[in-house]
């Protein structure tokens, strides 16, 4: 693959599909199985398919479909232990489910419950969705030179944090392509650097060159992504993170964003996280 012999595959929805695969066939009981792999295949992976297209699966949205395929099944594993089913699970049972801190993914139980009233695995049950609270709206012009004069000029934040919030800000690229980046999107020569966020690389100002080399400079994830074979840059919630983020599922992957563009969340104005660009660059993969 990557001498262009095979055509590329996309590794990490591989491994994917096999986990699902597995944790489905590890159910016993026939009729579990088979709401678990409706669930799990027919909505989850189909959905994501569907949403990837003829991109790659990230990190986050391999995430996002783990945790909810696991927190269905320690939901049915939960209901055969008190010798009940969706069919008799009551509104009493869901809520002493939700109180159980013996399971994990507790909280995502509620896409898993909504669905099974959708296709009538399970009747008169309701569990409330999570409703977004972060920034809405968009940011005005002026807010968002500042929020790039405190990103560049506040060495109290990690420099991982302050050259994903500056990509947002002055590149708006989303926080699946930041994310994504590798050592081999950047291209150092002389006192020019370069960042390739598509397929034609975007000359960086100085101030943030600066930060990007030493970015390049002091990452901790050395390794290669055993997924895309390339060495990612040192974003800790790309590198140093991903392992336990994939166990615990608590820590997002925006999170490093989220906590060097803190100021944005904290001020009266909402704002947007993917704001239109003030520097131009290519689409991103």
């Amino acid at each position: 693959m990557a001498t262009g012999a095979l055509p590329p595959r996309d590794e990490r929805l591989v491994a994917l599909e096999k986990w699902v695969i597995a944790t489905v066939q590890a159910r016993t009981d026939p009729a579990e199985r088979r709401i678990l792999h409706g669930y799990a295949v027919w909505h989850h992976l189909r959905r994501l398919r569907r949403r990837i297209g003829d991109q790659h699966t990230t990190q986050l949205q391999d995430l996002n479909v783990r945790c909810h395929v696991t927190s269905a099944d320690n939901f049915l594993t939960w209901l055969a232990g008190a010798g009940l089913s969706l069919g008799t699970c009551t509104q009493s049972d869901l809520e002493h489910w939700m109180t159980d801190a013996a399971f994990s993914y507790r909280d995502e139980t509620g896409h898993f419950v909504r669905w099974s009233v959708q296709h009538r695995h399970a009747y008169g049950l309701t569990c409330g969705a999570v409703r977004w609270t972060g920034p809405q709206g968009t940011i005005d012009s002026e807010k968002r030179w500042a929020d790039a004069r405190r990103l560049l000029s506040d060495n109290a934040l990690p420099t991982a944090d302050r050259v994903a919030g500056l990509l947002l800000i002055l590149y708006a690229q989303k926080i699946s392509t930041i994310s994504q980046l590798t050592v081999d999107d950047v291209d150092i020569t002389g006192d020019t650097v370069a960042i390739a966020f598509g397929s034609s690389p975007v000359t960086l100002p100085s101030p943030l060159a600066a930060l990007v080399r030493e970015l390049v400079a002091t990452r901790r994830g050395k390794g290669q992504d055993r997924h895309a074979g390339r060495c990612p840059l040192a974003f800790p919630w790309r590198t140093a993170g991903a392992s336990a983020q994939r166990q615990s599922g608590r820590r997002p992957v925006a999170e490093g964003i989220r906590r060097g563009l803190g100021l944005l969340r904290r001020r009266h104005q909402p704002a947007h996280l993917t704001p239109a660009p003030v520097v131009k660059a290519p689409c991103p993969r």
